[in-house]
């Protein structure tokens, strides 16, 4: 399942259309896709990057770093999580966004 990682020495490069763009992990709180675009959500909640990148992609590429799937459109860092809303069946990111927990993540979620 999860292993206990420091995610401050892992960075995930993506293209922009200026270039690459280096962004360490632990300032990415949740990737959310929409069709063939994924939004990386970060700390900084008026940042957000949009890629033409698969969440699959970057699930695989996270997996092993704290990161999982918590429902068909989203992965989330387990680091960032703030709290969880089992009425709502959403998660709370410690900068405040919200995400929803398909039910059959709902067990892993509770892991944590």
């Amino acid at each position: 399942m999860y292993k206990e990682t420091n995610q401050s020495e892992y960075k995930i490069t993506v293209k922009v259309k200026e270039g690459l763009r280096f962004i360490p992990i632990n300032e990415i709180t949740h990737i959310t896709c929409d069709s063939y675009l994924s939004t990386i959500h970060l700390l900084d909640i008026k940042h957000k990057l949009c890629i033409s990148k698969l969440l699959k992609e970057f699930e695989v590429e996270l997996a092993d770093k704290g990161f999982i799937r918590i429902n068909h459109n989203a992965i989330a860092n387990v680091n960032c999580i703030g709290s969880y809303n089992k009425e709502k069946r959403c998660v709370c990111f410690i900068n405040n966004e919200q995400c929803c927990v398909s039910v059959r993540k709902m067990k892993t979620i509770k892991g944590f």
